[in-house]
């Protein structure tokens, strides 16, 4: 079988590593695959894990998002594994921190420690931006950096403005107030939506200056470049890696984060 991005060799040789995970996940003689047994992307995951490195067990993960693509009609399946894909990243990045805090408490110090330094003086965009990533993911929403690429901004959007994205951040002025859409989908078909309210004070104030001074009016995306590109998955979790060394000595990945923020009473 062929898969786009992939040649002969580097098909075979994920296809066989993947049969170790998954027996009988493909039959090299009928060339047919069994999709099923990749239905539990947290399963399969750990699998891979288990057997190999984290950066092999990245690339197969790469690998199988490729293949189901190639499939077709698997866009569930793709965007769970591009969830974990997002973890495994982080895990390449900085894999000797990895669980090296017990709290977020130092974090949460330390970003507001530097509160008035980003809000009182000018700043580049990158710069801010970094930081509104990440007072958001460490007081509000702990979001994986795909979900974070993925924020569109609207001001006083419409009922079914809130439904047009995966994930809608919309900003009412008249209630002054900061609320993200979480739309939940399967086969293109909406089947959910979370509705969050931002009630940090702090997230509440770098939100404001950051769409009143630094959003790019040309970008539908929340968090762009400073040209209004799209950052990739790897710019926004380098950006939290450089920014918690920078204002506490410790690098931090965006899934220490989450962990830590998950395992935290945030009631």
């Amino acid at each position: 079988m062929k898969v786009s991005g992939y040649n002969f060799h580097q098909s075979l040789q994920n296809l066989k590593r993947l049969n170790r995970v998954c027996e009988n996940f493909y039959d090299f003689d009928t060339d047919k695959c069994n999709i099923t047994l990749l239905e539990e992307p947290k399963h399969v995951t750990e699998k891979l894990l288990n057997k190999y490195s984290p950066l092999t067990t990245l690339k197969s993960i790469e690998f199988i998002i490729a293949f189901l693509r190639n499939v077709g009609n698997e866009e569930r399946l793709v965007e769970i594994y591009s969830e974990h894909l997002s973890d495994l990243m982080d895990m390449r990045h900085n894999p000797q921190a990895y669980s090296k805090m017990a709290s977020l408490a130092p974090l949460r110090q330390a970003v507001a420690n530097k509160y008035t330094e980003y809000m009182g003086t000018i700043r580049s965009y990158s710069a801010f931006r970094n930081y509104l990533v990440l007072c958001l993911v460490t007081f509000e929403l702990p979001l994986k950096a795909h979900q974070l690429l993925a924020i569109e901004f609207y001001k006083d959007p419409s009922a079914e403005q809130t439904l047009l994205g995966d994930i809608i951040l919309g900003f009412s002025s008249v209630e002054n107030t900061f609320t993200f859409y979480i739309n939940e989908r399967k086969k293109k078909k909406l089947v959910g939506q979370q509705v969050h309210v931002v009630k940090n004070n702090l997230v509440h104030s770098v939100f404001l200056k950051y769409i009143s001074n630094y959003k790019l009016n040309n970008s539908l995306y929340f968090i762009s470049a400073s040209t209004g590109a799209e950052l990739s998955k790897s710019n926004i979790s380098n950006c939290v890696l450089n920014l918690t060394n920078k204002i506490m000595n410790t690098q931090l990945t965006l899934q220490q984060i989450r962990n830590l923020f998950l395992g935290s009473n945030n009631s």
